[in-house]
């Protein structure tokens, strides 16, 4: 996996988007400074329960102790990458998440499978929603700008300009 998709992108000072083998590295989430991290992907994808292997043993308990030790939530959300699966219920409950971390001086590491699609609708939907002067195209050129990358699947797209739409009346 190249270093674009790796990179812890701050979106906010008290948000970043990144994917899950960043959210995986303890050492980089104690380094950015952030203390919860949002995992919004698949169940059923490969890796998405962030179970590390090393030499041929399973990880996974080390992981979340290292997380607590370094007092960093862990929260996780299932949904989909599909374009016919509907994102905006679990956006909402990623948006009130990332106000309550933020609402105590936190930062949040938000991340899907890759840092692409899913995390960054949801970064889409929380800006729009703190600030009523963003709109969908200008919350995903912002997060372009810092995460080039990113690419909400189109079906997530409609949803988040239909989004808009609604707040906007």
């Amino acid at each position: 996996m190249s270093n674009e998709y790796q990179k812890v992108s701050f979106i906010r000072d008290y948000l970043a988007i990144s994917c899950a083998d960043t959210a995986q590295n303890v050492d980089t989430l104690v380094e950015a400074g952030l203390t919860a991290v949002i995992r919004v992907m698949n169940e059923a994808c490969p890796g998405s329960d962030l179970v590390m292997y090393t030499g041929g043993s399973c990880q996974k308990d080390q992981y979340f102790r290292k997380l607590k030790d370094n007092n960093i939530e862990f929260i996780k959300f299932y949904q989909k990458d599909d374009d016919d699966v509907d994102i905006i219920d679990t956006a909402l409950r990623v948006h009130k998440e990332i106000e309550r971390v933020r609402g105590k001086g936190g930062k949040v590491l938000l991340h899907c499978r890759l840092g692409v699609s899913r995390s960054v609708t949801c970064g889409i939907f929380h800006l729009m929603s703190v600030d009523s002067s963003v709109d969908f195209h200008t919350a995903l050129d912002e997060i372009k700008k810092i995460r080039p990358i990113a690419k909400p699947n189109q079906g997530f797209v409609n949803q988040l300009v239909n989004f808009n739409f609604s707040i906007s009346k």
